[in-house]
Order: C-alpha cells, then structure tokens, then sequence
C-alpha cells in the first residue's frame, strides 16, 4: 500500500510538472498582436479561403503552395495567361518577403479538364501559360479572422486563423462551417517570415 502511495504521489507530482511545462510554453498575445497580424495576412484571405474547403483535400506547405500563396495575394496586375518567366522575378520578390525563400516552383497542368483543388495546383501550366485552378465559390466570398496569437518560447508566433464563407453582401454564411488554420510565423527585423501552415478544420461547400 506504502508503495502504491509514493507511486500515485509520484505520478501527480509528473503529470503537474508536465502541465506547467506546457503552459509555461506558450504566451496569449492575442490583445497585442491581434490587428498586426490581420494585416499582416489579409492579402491571403482568398488563397486561404480556397485552402479552407473541404474540396482542399491535401494542404501542404510546400514550395508550390508558397508560390500559389505570394500569386494569388500580391501580383495585382494578374498572371493568368503569362509565362512563369514572365512573372518569376516578381514572384521571388515576394517570396523573400514573406517566407525568406526565392524558389518558385508552379506544376505543369498535364490535362485541362482534371483540376485537383489544392494549395499547390491553384496555379498551374497550361502549354505554357499560367492558368487558376481554383474552384467556384457560388457567389460567396471569404472573411477572415485572427482567433489567437501565441508566442512561444523560442520566440515564434503560432496565429489561429480562421477562415468563413460570407455572402456578397458581407452576412456570414452559418450553414457551411468554418476553415481554421495555424499559421507559425519568426519575427524578422520589421516584418514575420511565415515558416508553416497547418489546416485544423475545414469549410462545406
């Protein structure tokens, strides 16, 4: 009985032990850094808005959807129908900015009619060109949401991001659910480098 005494006590002590660790992991920034980070990653809403459904069936963080990410957020005079050479330079650019990486890689679309609707494949090749390959939104549009900001302890932002269908009038469409992704991010002189995303949950459409 002695001894299964010290053992229970010394399972309380470890799992306590434990639970402060982990709580001891991470800060709540939220009320600092919640607008910051809303206009930090609100040129992505659309790109995350498509990542968000469930038609999105393998999100990876991957070179292609980091080239996706930067062409569907930042090349405001548009790229469909131009050449990746057209546009390699201008993607780069931005990619230094917001992942600190300069390698832009778009997949070639080997038939027209089969789309896969992933991060990585909403920009492709089509004999030559650049061609989206999003899907329909049906007259809906995305809003986006910072829910938390957690800093850890090495110094890395963890964002909860979610993601909503509206319509277009801007009311909240209650039926479909909502995307929600942690997007991890390293503060780097006046700006954060995006390092990973990860897609918790998932949009119907």
């Amino acid at each position: 009985m002695k001894q299964f005494g010290k053992l229970l006590g010394f399972i309380l002590t470890a799992a306590l032990f434990f639970s402060m660790s982990a709580s001891a992991e991470t800060v709540d920034v939220t009320e600092q850094l919640e607008e910051r980070m809303e206009a930090y990653l609100e040129p992505f809403t659309s790109f995350f808005g498509y990542a968000g459904s469930e038609k999105c069936t393998d999100f990876k963080f991957d070179s292609s959807c980091r080239t996706g990410m930067v062409s569907m957020a930042c090349l405001k005079s548009g790229i469909g129908g131009k050449t990746v050479s057209e546009v390699k330079e201008e993607v780069r650019e931005y990619l230094q900015i917001y992942f600190g990486s300069r390698k832009v890689n778009y997949q070639a679309m080997e038939d027209r009619g089969s789309r896969e609707y992933n991060p990585s494949c909403f920009w492709q090749v089509y004999r030559g060109k650049l061609t989206f390959c999003g899907f329909h939104t049906d007259g809906y549009t995305f809003s986006s949401d910072v829910i938390r900001v957690l800093r850890t302890d090495s110094g890395a932002y963890k964002v909860i991001y979610e993601i909503s269908l509206v319509n277009l009038d801007g009311r909240k469409v209650e039926t479909t659910g909502e995307a929600q992704f942690t997007v991890t991010m390293v503060p780097v002189e006046d700006r954060f480098l995006i390092t990973g995303i990860t897609r918790k949950a998932a949009y119907t459409l």
